[in-house]
């Protein structure tokens, strides 16, 4: 094994014992682009494991699970192997290597050579003692080294918060999907390619993201800024993204730091609320082409239309007697003379993101709440198919900060089980965060 690296500090900004855990199992290790390197700002615990065995993932159901979990600003940087070890240096590499699985999944497998390049964090529970030992892995190197300067931030919520804020981007969304009759099982490739069709506006050049601040209330407060899609760079990553302290109301709007909208002076020592951190707000707006249509099917109330596909605004087309109001988005309108039924699909996207405030916005928007909605969309998306026809989901996303955990995560609620379900969703949680399933005063 090589040399202790003295130079490097593994900082971590979470509770001690929910790292240390004797039940045997890997927890993820959670940073930030945003952070130094190996800044541990969280763990959360593997759940999915194949036969039965805690050290082995199944890797496509966590990254299911941790894409909607994870706020976009937070990452995997390791793993925690907990367990009765004694080779730690081979355990070590075991864990980085998960990680690293891990990362190309959450991913997509793109930009492959970025993240082999990617320092990563291998930890180890020692045998008896259940003390951990750290070591790290460089540009995707085999080789590890130990480091031995570890430091517990003993204020985590100053540290997280008064280097970034929360973007907030609520949509609501409403599908309407006209089907033929006699094939009725074409609603779910219609529903797929109309998902694909909303993800797809996002990054359209006439789109409009309008950015203010949620926090402020006094109208001396920043103004909101409109930016474009035609604004903004989709095509630069993260790491090459543009970073600024620029704050000036003369400012050109896509140079703007996300410091413009954020509460100044705040002092924040802990987290329980969106209300004590700056967030900034972001709607959508949408531009439409328009439509017409003068006829309907003879013996139906429906317009022949194949299938629609919808964004966030309306308009309303008239149809020889009936007004019908219809959603749809530039030209995805295909007219069928066959009989149509209307299925609608309703439901609302909430996504939190999580930027360093000298991000500038427009960096924001592109690599950070773009691929939120996307990905929550694709949950959404995953989670209403199976039932589309039986059951309409009622589904919700949620945030809420576990105690010891010093940033919010987000899981789907689905409403119609009502408060069951939450309490489930509760469990699972704090399984996730501490590995136990048991909250605090049960």
């Amino acid at each position: 094994m090589d040399d202790k690296i003295e130079t490097e500090t593994i900082r971590i900004l979470c509770n001690k014992l929910l790292i240390i855990n004797n039940e045997a199992g890997i927890q993820w290790l959670i940073g930030s682009p945003f952070f130094p390197q190996f800044t541990i700002a969280s763990t959360f615990r593997c759940i999915h494991t194949l036969n039965s065995d805690p050290l082995a993932p199944h890797y496509e159901k966590e990254s299911d699970d941790l894409r909607t979990l994870l706020l976009k600003g937070f990452e995997v940087i390791g793993a925690l192997i907990v367990g009765n070890n004694s080779e730690f240096e081979r355990v070590a590499s075991e864990a980085i290597d998960a990680s690293r699985k891990l990362r190309k999944l959450l991913h997509n497998n793109v930009d492959e050579d970025s993240l082999e390049k990617r320092n990563l964090v291998g930890a180890v529970t020692e045998s008896g003692n259940g003390d951990v030992r750290f070591f790290v892995s460089r540009s995707g190197s085999d080789r590890i080294k130990s480091v031995v300067s570890v430091v517990y931030d003993d204020q985590p919520e100053k540290y997280v918060w008064e280097r970034g804020c929360l973007l907030c981007c609520q949509l609501p969304i409403k599908l309407p999907l006209y089907y033929p009759v006699n094939r009725s099982k074409d609603v779910k490739d219609i529903f797929t390619k109309a998902t694909e069709a909303v993800i797809a506006t996002f990054r359209d050049p006439k789109v409009a993201y309008i950015v203010e601040t949620l926090n402020e209330t006094s109208n001396e407060g920043p103004q909101h800024v409109i930016f474009r899609g035609a604004d903004l760079n989709l095509t630069t990553k993260l790491a090459n993204a543009r970073f600024s302290n620029v704050n000036s109301e003369e400012a050109d709007p896509t140079a703007l730091s996300c410091s413009y909208f954020c509460l100044k002076d705040r002092d924040i020592r802990t987290f329980t609320s969106l209300e004590e951190v700056s967030v900034l707000r972001m709607q959508i707006r949408f531009k439409y082409k328009s439509c017409t249509v003068d006829r309907i099917t003879e013996k139906s109330l429906l317009p022949p239309m194949l299938n629609i596909f919808q964004g966030y605004r309306y308009k309303c087309l008239y149809l020889s007697d009936y007004r019908v109001r219809v959603p749809y988005i530039d030209r995805y309108v295909l007219f069928s003379p066959e009989e149509t039924k209307l299925l609608v699909v309703d439901y609302k996207l909430e996504v939190l993101c999580y930027a360093s405030k000298e991000l500038s916005i427009a960096s924001a928007i592109s690599n950070l709440l773009i691929p939120a909605l996307t990905d929550q969309l694709h949950a959404v998306k995953t989670m209403i198919l199976p039932d589309l026809f039986t059951q309409q989901s009622n589904i919700y996303p949620y945030h809420f900060s576990p105690p010891g955990v010093s940033h919010p995560i987000t899981v789907m609620y689905e409403l119609t089980y009502g408060e069951t379900e939450m309490k489930q969703v509760y469990y699972l949680c704090f399984k996730i965060i501490n590995g136990t399933g048991r909250i605090s005063g049960d």
